[in-house]
């Protein structure tokens, strides 16, 4: 009988403990809301505003290799897709910089300054860890026709720093 008294004496000494640190914290916060200018309402007057998901690609751009651009440099319009401090370091000639960010696509205007550089061309998107194919598939889920990445491998870095392909 008394290891039952015990267990119900340490059970109420948990629901006090639970309630004091629930209880002082709302009362907190209740007695600052209180007291502010402009209090907080308990619920909302309108609806919140939902943020839509990032936009998936819905379209795969073809990766290229070295070999493929070899001879064509007046035919491809490079997109570097590293960020503007990387491209400022180092880039190819005539490269254009497009910024890639994973939770927007790309803007409207510069899609429309792209579609208008690469008339008759060949766009070759480029980056590290990935971000180029990620790019090239945003911009031909946006309707840009011909898109291709280069792969990132060890030498496609060579036409950074000033070797041709």
């Amino acid at each position: 009988m008394m290891s039952w008294k015990r267990k119900s004496d340490g059970m109420k000494r948990s629901l006090l403990r639970v309630a004091v640190l629930l209880g002082i914290p709302f009362l907190l916060a209740v007695s600052v809301n209180a007291f502010r200018p402009t209090p907080l309402d308990w619920l909302a007057k309108e609806a919140y505003e939902i943020f839509q998901d990032c936009p998936e690609a819905t379209s795969q751009a073809e990766a290229v290799t070295l070999e493929f651009v070899r001879g064509k440099q007046t035919s491809v319009l490079w997109v570097d897709a590293r960020p503007e401090e990387e491209f400022a370091k180092s880039h190819l000639p005539e490269a254009v910089n497009v910024v890639y960010d994973t939770l927007f696509p790309v803007a409207e205007e510069d899609l429309q300054n792209l579609q208008a550089v690469s008339k008759g061309k060949t766009v070759v998107v480029y980056g590290t860890e990935g971000i180029g194919k990620l790019l090239a598939d945003d911009l031909a889920s946006q309707g840009m026709v011909g898109v291709k990445y280069l792969e990132p491998t060890a030498d496609w870095k060579t036409l950074l720093i000033g070797k041709a392909p």
